[in-house]
């Protein structure tokens, strides 16, 4: 597999601002949001319950100058859980880690390692989070609501493309599992959802 090298070699990366695109139909599992990059490129994130490649939950990352992302997980909803997760870069299978029981956000981060680059996805809070490896920092949070709702993308470092590619997608999963309230909630909510059954 050929690997995502640096083409951009500036010290700074540009904010970058994800819309949602219409979508095509009020029953379409799918939700796609389109943002364009001075140094990348159009990109979309793309987040469905129904995903054409798995059939599943799953979210992925799409672009001119980026790699693919596809990100999967289970999920009762239309993003992925961090639980039973799969990841592939270009269509590379990704190991991702993290502690179950650990109480902090610190503790709790996911884990993944691409190209030599040791990386962690930590919540900042419900809508915001941050994806970093040594000398990069990506921060991603969503912004507004209903119709004016938008993910803000802002970058610290000279990120590359992969490093793009991987810090969007999780803007597409459900990202509970990064908090201990949130892990509660999301088992107390699986539980209820199979008790009902």
């Amino acid at each position: 597999m050929p690997k995502f090298t640096l083409e951009y070699q500036g010290s700074k990366v540009d904010p970058l601002k994800f819309s949602p695109m219409a979508r095509n139909g009020h029953r379409s599992p799918k939700h796609t949001w389109q943002g364009i990059s001075h140094e990348f490129g159009e990109m979309k994130l793309v987040h469905s319950s129904d995903s054409a490649e798995e059939g599943g939950p799953a979210a992925e990352v799409r672009g001119e100058s980026v790699p693919n992302v596809f990100f999967e997980g289970f999920s009762l909803g239309d993003r992925p859980r961090l639980t039973l997760a799969r990841l592939r870069v270009g269509g590379e299978v990704v190991e991702t880690r993290r502690r179950s029981w650990a109480l902090r956000k610190k503790g709790r981060a996911l884990r993944l390692a691409f190209e030599g680059n040791e990386y962690r996805c930590t919540a900042v809070n419900r809508k915001s989070y941050t994806f970093t490896r040594s000398g990069v920092r990506i921060l991603v949070t969503e912004k507004g609501r209903g119709e004016s709702k938008y993910i803000m993308v802002n970058v610290d470092g000279p990120a590359g493309p992969a490093d793009i590619s991987l810090g969007v997608v999780f803007a597409g999963a459900n990202r509970a599992h990064l908090t201990w309230g949130g892990a509660v909630r999301a088992g107390l909510t699986t539980f209820l959802a199979f008790a009902a059954d």
